[in-house]
């Protein structure tokens, strides 16, 4: 998923940077049994771009009706996660465009180039994250890099160490895998 567009409260339509999002999809419930469906979306260029899309099997029959979708809730996840994959995939047939209202509101469209017209398959509203999840996001993301950070320096000491000849000598090898 790689297309912005934003839209000012002229509206005024202004077309946003080309930027690959990460996406998390948290499911609750059992095994063939969804109770309910979360999507996360985050920037690593933004720290501050965060935003949710929540759903559960009511707010889904809504969106199932307007949409005319012929998916069940319970192929919901196994859906997004397929668009989500052919976005990545095949990015000039397959689009998903992200488009922000300066409320914080959002809305997520996939879209099929079918070469004579572009069609839209599916529209997921996403709202602004409030600010305390924000913060919990960029607070964790900042520790992992840190941790990140003192294992690098810990190996590069490790490496730059007289232990290193000593142990190949006695036949160690080191493997790290990220």
């Amino acid at each position: 998923m790689r297309t912005f567009l934003t839209q000012s409260s002229h509206h005024e339509t202004q077309v946003g940077a080309l930027e690959a999002i990460r996406v998390k999809i948290l499911v609750k419930g059992e095994p063939g049994r969804l109770d309910s469906l979360k999507v996360e979306l985050s920037s690593e260029s933004n720290l501050f771009f965060h935003y949710a899309h929540e759903m559960d099997a009511k707010g889904f029959q809504a969106m199932q009706e307007s949409q005319r979708l012929m998916v069940t809730f319970t192929d919901y996840p196994t859906v997004l996660l397929r668009m989500l994959n052919q976005c990545i995939k095949d990015p000039h047939i397959q689009l998903a465009v992200f488009v922000m209202q300066p409320n914080g509101e959002a809305r997520m469209d996939f879209i099929q180039n079918m070469e004579y017209k572009f069609v839209e398959l599916l529209s997921c509203r996403f709202m602004a994250s409030p600010e305390d999840v924000v913060r919990q996001q960029v607070s964790y993301r900042y520790n992992v890099v840190k941790a990140r950070l003192t294992l690098m320096q810990f190996l590069t000491c490790l490496l730059s160490s007289t232990y290193v000849p000593l142990m190949y000598r006695q036949g160690w090898r080191m493997l790290i895998h990220w």
